[in-house]
């Protein structure tokens, strides 16, 4: 028996607070520009999927509802304490006493189904894409600049908003004007009651990140018209790259999102000199996916669900 599971297994348990720091510290040093392999994601999305976490000899192993069956259980991918041969090997000997005998791994990165079709072998059960889950990846460089035919429309949009917007800024979310934006917040939430249940949980979520803003250590900016936060955003950067956790905008204000989009992307360039930025999944909505794709992506980070007889 491999080393990890010597003792008895350890039990999963709820995420707390102070794990953020440990968890985003494992995770800078995997350098994975997945979305899912981040902090901010994790903390956002623990109750929507359940997560819970074992941390153990340095790597972190996370558990919660899998996407595809949401009444069954799947895993991330272990991260930490670099080779992945042996915590596999723990998660199988958990999945195998909690799961019914099946290990389901979800969001996999693509370069990695190849290393567990190996290792696995006649143990696969199912290799599925997880289409509504892909990540759309970008050049920083590009988002900061829009030159050239591919941004026209972009470029077009950005050039709209300064003509009717003259009384604007754009600046870093501080102590003095948090509280400015947690009231566009508030007026975004309520212009969006018949929103999807993710939709909601999301902008819940987005809510309780501003209820306790520097905790979490994003870059966060927001968009003033006539002295009014009409829009911001919050990202956290992992690397080299830019995990856009959250952008909202008052859509009647043309190219307000366009701005935010542009001017963002220009300060964190600056700031952190990143090579990539990550606008996330789509989670399914044709809009957003449209959306992500009018940015011309370099990159469409596809994630897969793996399920593996333990």
């Amino acid at each position: 028996m491999i080393s990890y599971c010597k003792k008895t297994l350890p039990e999963f348990r709820e995420l707390r607070e102070e794990d953020f720091l440990s968890v985003k510290e494992i995770y800078a040093e995997q350098g994975c520009r997945y979305c899912e392999y981040t902090a901010g994601v994790l903390f956002l999305w623990a109750e929507y999927f359940g997560y819970s976490v074992c941390i153990r000899r340095g790597t972190l192993f996370v558990k919660g509802r899998d996407a595809a069956n949401p009444n069954e259980t799947a895993f991330a991918l272990p991260v930490g304490g670099g080779d992945l041969d042996e915590p596999l090997e723990f998660l199988s000997e958990y999945a195998k006493k909690n799961c019914g005998g099946r290990l389901v791994l979800n969001c996999v990165p693509e370069e990695y189904t190849e290393f567990l079709v190996r290792k696995y072998g006649a143990k696969i059960i199912g290799i599925t894409e997880m289409t509504d889950w892909n990540d759309y990846l970008y050049s920083a460089e590009e988002l900061a600049a829009l030159t050239g035919r591919r941004y026209n429309k972009k470029r077009n949009r950005v050039n709209l908003f300064l003509r009717k917007y003259k009384n604007f800024s754009f600046g870093p979310i501080t102590a003095d004007n948090l509280t400015d934006v947690r009231e566009f917040l508030e007026r975004y939430a309520a212009s969006k009651a018949d929103e999807t249940p993710l939709a909601l949980y999301e902008i819940g979520r987005t809510r309780a990140v501003l209820n306790d803003y520097f905790k979490w250590g994003f870059d966060g900016a927001a968009l003033y018209i006539d002295g009014v936060v009409r829009g911001f955003t919050a990202a956290e950067t992992v690397g080299d790259t830019m995990f856009v956790h959250i952008e909202k905008a008052e859509r009647e204000f043309d190219g307000a999102y366009q701005m935010i989009n542009y001017l963002f992307a220009r300060e964190m360039l600056k700031k952190y000199g990143i090579r990539y930025i990550n606008r996330e999944d789509a989670a399914g909505d044709p809009g957003l996916v449209q959306a992500r794709l009018s940015y011309n992506p370099i990159k469409i980070l596809r994630k897969y669900r793996v399920e593996i007889e333990a």
